[in-house]
């Protein structure tokens, strides 16, 4: 929405200390966005004037001469206007006065000097097709002003227009006293809303509306009303098209509350006006089959919230004018619109929530405005939107304590400007803000006034914490971007010598199927590094890979990686391990001598990261591993390989009626050693079930299987 300046200064009581950088730096700081600011015009110079004659130029057909008074001097201005007459006040540009780089002198027109310009809102800067028709092309002529005052300042036209983009659920804000209160929130003025002129003029007229939709109205006399030129500025500053002047109030209702009204002569309103949904129906010329409207009897008075019937609506001249204030379910009014093609101002903000606090308020402007108005018809009173106050919820939001601050105090100060009534655990909300409702919703409220920029910054903590639970390392490595690798856990024992973690010893099978996989290897990494280079020689490269699988006696993850960095695969391995471990040098022939470092968690190595030295592999690999014993169930064991034949053991189970054989597998299944459990017969014996199972295990565990079964 577009905003004047001085506008927004004079509702929010700012000083003229306040400059216009600091009015724009508070729109955004809370929670609103400016656009752009821009001058309104670039005139200077301009007097005011009082035509004392006119008469024709007799050496042209169109030009007229009017002998005009000034401050200073009185001067001869020839104009092709023909609504000037003698008497009138209206503006000039004079000799030595300017807009857009253009300075004005004098110069003869068809025999005679013309000291100047008349002026219209054109040369002002306001757009043509803005003004009342009876304006365009004319001088604006003025009531009787001043010739000492300045046209610049009493027209207000030192002035910025400034853009404001506004959330969709701050509808109320599309408005000057809003926006004014918002402003004067941040910089403490404390302006208040303004205050109801209470009418005791009942109107004849009932309205009713329904379960979706309310409707409300006010009666006026509009016989001797006139739009103050201040007024009729600010539309224009406001982008808004002038019609009339009781026209033009509803459009001044709009851009001050927020609140769009139809405008009905209400001469022609007789009994109850009222909401329908109707079906097939033909209002100024556009079919409809189906909409939500505004009836008065059987006769249709407006497309809700769009467009007026032309026989109802307000024109100039008519006695009376009925202010049609309402809040519409906005998908209606949004069909309406899209049906109809309209999409005016009013109709736009009819298209978004209108709070029950906001027709309030403009039933207030309105009333301070007109001498004579009916009461609010159909008025409801909003109730109060009363939410629990939860510091402790606001301290947790805000990552410290702070209702203890003395800036929440300020806070505190800006809400209550606002309308909020804050207790130690109650909110009272203002009757215009539709979009709070929870104590979150407060929270935002606290945090746009606090100020983002109040708030320290502070680094997030990345806690790495051990666990004792099974992980799924497959998992977490895909989840980072590699692609796992299977490799041979057994190798070939003379081949073994890649040794990263110091094993004292290597662990070799006593019986094998070849001598290439004879012993348990000591790092994963030298299987990956095969296999990168396999794929390597067709064309494969530029991965991230991995592998699970024992290594020596430990279960171990390897990562490697030609494409990440080694800081980002140290990351990496920590996040894998649960730890930020510390780094020491590792002295081993087969790791690159400047690229290889041992992870330790404590003293004791737990990883390494490098690279293999040159002479082992040109392939330009990054690799980390790390032994994940403690994070890894692991329920076998590598143990000395027996070539004793296995034992067998038969053994006899009576079951109780009901009872099942699982309690006593699982105590078998506790035996290590055990390799097959057979049934081989079963007895029943009244309610006694005997069942026979030979069971076939090491030498080793026959032992442990007696002293628990069967002694």
């Amino acid at each position: 929405m577009l905003f004047s300046e001085n506008k927004l200064r004079e509702i929010a009581s700012l000083s003229k200390k306040i400059k216009t950088e600091e009015i724009l730096n508070a729109i955004n700081s809370i929670g609103f966005e400016v656009e752009s600011c821009k001058k309104i015009s670039d005139v200077h110079g301009i007097k005011f004037g009082h035509v004392l004659k006119t008469y024709k130029n007799s050496n042209s057909d169109n030009l007229n001469v009017c002998e005009i008074e000034f401050e200073d001097k009185v001067r001869i201005i020839q104009t092709t206007a023909t609504n000037v007459k003698e008497g009138d006040y209206l503006i000039a540009f004079v000799p030595g006065s300017g807009v857009n780089g253009i300075t004005f002198q004098a110069k003869e027109m068809k025999g005679i000097v013309s000291e100047g310009m008349l002026a219209s809102f054109d040369e002002l800067g306001f757009a043509s097709k803005l003004l009342r028709e009876s304006w365009r092309d004319q001088i604006f002529i003025f009531d009787k002003v001043s010739l000492k005052s300045d046209p610049i300042k009493e027209l207000d036209l030192d002035d910025n227009i400034i853009d404001i983009s506004i959330l969709t659920n701050r509808s109320d804000a599309n408005s000057y006293l809003i926006m004014g209160l918002e402003i004067s929130a941040y910089f403490k003025t404390k302006k208040s809303i303004i205050e109801e002129k209470l009418s005791t003029k009942k109107s004849l007229i009932k309205i009713t509306g329904n379960n979706e939709n309310y409707i409300s109205g006010i009666e006026l006399d509009a016989n001797n009303f006139k739009m103050n030129i201040n007024d009729i500025v600010l539309l224009l500053k406001t982008n808004i098209e002038l019609e009339n002047d009781i026209i033009d109030f509803s459009s001044l209702t709009l851009i001050m509350t927020g609140v769009s009204s139809r405008v009905y002569n209400a001469q022609k309103i007789s009994g109850e006006i009222s909401l329908s949904n109707e079906k097939n129906f033909v209002l100024n010329d556009i079919k409809f089959k189906n909409a939500l409207v505004v009836k008065n009897e059987k006769n249709i008075c407006s497309l809700a919230g769009v467009i007026e019937n032309e026989n109802f609506k307000y024109k100039d001249g008519d006695e009376k004018a009925l202010f049609e204030l309402s809040s519409f379910d906005s998908k209606d009014v949004r069909d309406s619109m899209r049906n109809s093609k309209i999409f005016n101002n009013s109709s736009i903000n009819c298209s978004k929530k209108v709070s029950l606090g906001s027709i309030e308020l403009a039933y207030k402007f309105i009333s301070i405005k007109f001498p004579s108005i009916s009461n609010h018809i159909n008025a409801i009173k909003p109730d109060k939107k009363i939410i629990n106050f939860n510091k402790n919820y606001l301290n947790k939001y805000a990552g410290f304590e702070i209702t203890k601050s003395s800036k929440y105090q300020d806070v505190l100060i800006s809400l209550t400007i606002l309308g909020f009534e804050i207790t130690n655990d109650k909110i009272i909300i203002p009757s215009y803000r539709h979009d709070i409702e929870t104590m979150q919703d407060f929270v935002e409220e606290v945090f746009r006034f606090y100020g983002l920029n109040n708030f320290t910054p502070s680094q997030p903590i990345t806690k790495f914490n051990a666990v004792s639970v099974i992980k799924d390392y497959p998992f977490i490595c895909s989840m980072m971007g590699y692609i796992q690798f299977w490799t041979y856990t057994l190798v070939n024992k003379d081949k073994n010598i890649f040794n990263p973690f110091a094993f004292s010893e290597k662990i070799s099978l006593l019986t094998y199927v070849s001598e290439e996989h004879n012993s348990i290897r000591n790092s994963i990494a030298p299987s990956l590094n095969e296999i990168y280079s396999y794929n390597k020689k067709r064309k494969i490269n530029e991965i991230n890979f991995f592998d699970t699988g024992m290594i020596n006696n430990n279960k171990a993850v390897c990562i490697a990686s030609d494409i990440k960095t080694y800081s980002e695969i140290k990351k990496d391995i920590f996040k894998i391990y649960g730890k930020i471990l510390s780094i020491k040098y590792l002295d081993f022939d087969f790791l690159h001598p400047n690229y290889n470092a041992g992870l330790f968690d404590g003293n004791t190595q737990v990883g390494w990261i490098g690279k293999m030295h040159p002479k082992i592999t040109n392939n330009n690999i990054i690799f980390a591993e790390i032994i994940i014993n403690e994070n890894f169930k692991q329920d076998n064991k590598f143990l000395d390989y027996s070539n004793e034949p296995l034992k067998e053991r038969d053994i006899t189970i009576s079951l109780k009626k009901n009872e099942t054989i699982e309690k006593h597998m699982i105590e078998f299944k506790k035996i290590s050693g055990i390799y097959e459990i057979k049934k081989i017969d079963t007895f029943i014996k009244g309610e006694i079930t005997n069942v026979t199972f030979r069971i076939k295990m090491e030498n080793a565990s026959l032992i442990e299987f007696n002293k628990k079964f069967i002694n």
